[in-house]
């Protein structure tokens, strides 16, 4: 598989608000010092139920975004790579820049 394809398959599993909120939730658990969560955490965070949760770290599980482990009946998951949340970042600023200039160009 060439880099491009590889890309393009990360930005499909990352082209689902639910996913991206995932990944969101779990820097902001990161950046407290905390490296990995529940999926009974996630649940209340993100108001979904458990099965659609599942599927949706299942899918980034796949694309090698998540790494989980099991303790007990519960399952844990954090990032693969932290360098996931430098893409989230670049593409919040992305958008951010992106509405100032449709802004600015509405304003004139």
């Amino acid at each position: 598989m060439m880099i491009e394809e590889m890309i393009a398959q990360l930005f499909k599993v990352l082209g689902h608000p639910t996913r991206v909120r995932i990944l969101k939730e779990l820097r902001d658990a990161y950046t407290s010092g905390i490296d990995e969560m529940c999926v009974c955490e996630l649940i209340p965070l993100l108001g979904i139920e458990q099965s659609n949760l599942s599927q949706h770290l299942s899918n980034l599980k796949s694309k090698g975004l998540l790494i989980s482990r099991r303790e007990g009946s519960s399952v844990y998951y954090k990032v693969a790579d932290e360098s996931v949340f430098e893409l989230l970042d670049s593409a919040e600023d992305f958008i951010e820049k992106h509405i100032k200039r449709v802004k600015s160009i509405l304003e004139e």
